[in-house]
């Protein structure tokens, strides 16, 4: 059986289990997906992104870390908030308007437009929802969650 630094080969893992290699490779994908999903939740005066509480608007990316996004209310966005979301490499991005539906105007968020990336824009509800449905088929979307 070949061992190294405690990692054994699927097909030594399936010969140890009595079982195929495939039985193992599905345990794994299935395992991986538990591991590695996130859930986004909409709680009374913030968010709850995978358990953790958040009292201000958030950047909730597919992988990587959640980090505030630095806006307070629609009316400050900027150019630059958009631009921030570059930086993560999203296929699409799911902006959360806040607690009604409200649309930016197109010139905030022309960077990613050019940049090829698709945005929606939804309640916050909604974005939570269906970035939670995204990441779970593997989509490399970010919500962009404004909290006022």
């Amino acid at each position: 059986m070949a061992v190294q630094d405690d990692w054994i080969s699927v097909e030594d893992a399936a010969v140890a289990a009595g079982c195929s290699p495939q039985y193992i490779r599905r345990l794994l994908d299935r395992h991986l997906d538990e591991t590695t999903k996130r859930t986004v939740g909409c709680v009374l005066d913030g968010w709850k992104v995978n358990g953790k509480a958040w009292t201000e608007s958030v950047l909730v990316p597919w992988q990587g870390p959640v980090t505030p996004w630095g806006v307070t209310r629609f009316e400050a966005l900027t150019p630059a908030h958009f631009e921030r979301l570059l930086e993560l490499q999203p296929e699409l991005i799911l902006f959360g308007s806040g607690p009604q539906l409200r649309f930016a105007h197109p010139s905030l968020y022309r960077a990613v437009l050019q940049a090829r990336i698709g945005i929606d824009t939804m309640d916050l509800g909604a974005a939570c929802r269906t970035f939670t449905v995204l990441t779970s088929e593997h989509r490399q979307a970010t919500a962009a969650l404004l909290l006022n």
